[in-house]
């Protein structure tokens, strides 16, 4: 059977990445598709199979230049056409990549894992064309026989034919990379704070907190948009983009984990709890009953009551049992979503 996996975009790491392998792992002579590579960036099994992409590779850099020239995704997918010969399609989606053109015969599985990839508000380009391509986006789903939605709240967002399967399909962690960290080895003494989950405005504050309290802390994650306060003195507190290895002990070590991720998958929360460290956190749409009374949680707006959720933390964080914040995130264990794709596999 010949497959393919398609996907917005090979050019930075990034938990999406950890998806798109999980489907190649288990159809393991794949080729891929996407709208833009950069090669060397995502290493792996990923770099090792045949990539096709678009024009827009020779534009695109990351995820900050695909919401510029996001206009031109709907030509770029007409342009990039998966064979006839295909008889399976496995697309991971971030809102885009669903519309690539394929003939009618391949059959195509989109698992929408989020919209982060869709138009935003910035440029005056943005304002006037995101309408259009939101629209275009949409209505690329009727082109999918099956739809895998990460969360239910993204019903709205897809529309398809009447003939068209939805389900529900969470994503996941690797919980067995982060296992809980041993006990009475740590001190416990720092936070370490999602990058991606905070705007400029609200890590400042967050630096000024912990100065002022003289408690250590880290950014983690993808943090261009925080370029303005990487200065000299400042730059060792941003450690980028980290795998799983280096991300475990991070976790394992810290006091609490800050994610402020509001709609998308909370990939540090979870990765926290999993390594037994409570989190701090906005009332995530993932969360259960369960992982909610085992965090604090920011209720409203962040910048408002951060200060006091660091301080609750403060005073809590040696109360929580680390085995049974591990258990709270055990549905989202890799093993579930991946027999999900086995299913698949004739």
């Amino acid at each position: 059977m010949k497959t393919v996996v398609s996907t917005d975009l090979l050019v930075e790491k990034n938990f999406a990445m950890e998806i798109v392998q999980t489907f190649l792992e288990v159809y393991e002579d794949a080729t891929m598709y996407t709208l833009a590579h950069k090669p060397g960036e995502i290493l792996g099994p990923i770099e090792q199979r045949k990539i096709t992409s678009s024009f827009l590779t020779h534009k695109i850099k990351n995820e900050q230049d695909l919401k510029k020239q996001s206009w031109l995704v709907p030509s770029a997918c007409k342009k990039l056409h998966i064979p006839c010969s295909t008889d399976l399609i496995l697309n991971v989606s971030r809102g885009l990549s669903q519309g690539i053109s394929k003939c009618d015969k391949p059959k195509q599985i989109t698992y929408l894992y989020d919209t982060a990839y869709l138009p935003g508000s910035g440029s005056l380009r943005e304002k006037v064309f995101g309408s259009m391509v939101k629209n275009w986006a949409k209505k690329s789903f009727e082109q999918a026989s099956e739809v895998w939605l990460s969360h239910e709240s993204y019903q709205d967002f897809v529309k398809t034919g009447s003939d068209t399967k939805v389900k529900i399909v969470p994503p996941f962690i690797h919980v067995q990379d982060f296992p809980v960290g041993p006990k009475g080895v740590f001190d416990h003494n720092y936070y370490v704070i999602n990058a991606e989950s905070v705007d400029d405005i609200l890590a400042e504050k967050l630096m000024r907190l912990f100065a002022k309290k003289g408690t250590p802390y880290i950014f983690v994650g993808q943090d261009a948009h925080l370029e303005r306060l990487k200065t000299q003195e400042k730059q060792n507190l941003f450690h980028g983009y980290k795998c799983n290895g280096e991300l475990a002990p991070l976790f394992a070590a810290s006091r609490a984990v800050i994610d402020l991720t509001k709609e998308a998958f909370p990939t540090f929360a979870l990765s926290a709890l999993s390594t037994g460290r409570p989190v701090i956190s906005t009332d995530n749409p993932f969360f259960d009953q369960k992982i909610k009374e085992n965090s604090i949680l920011v209720e409203k707006k962040p910048e408002e009551e951060i200060e006091k959720a660091i301080d609750q933390m403060d005073s809590e964080f040696a109360q929580y049992d680390p085995d049974q914040l591990h258990n709270t995130i055990n549905k989202f264990h890799q093993a579930r979503f991946k027999g999900e794709i086995i299913r698949l596999n004739p």
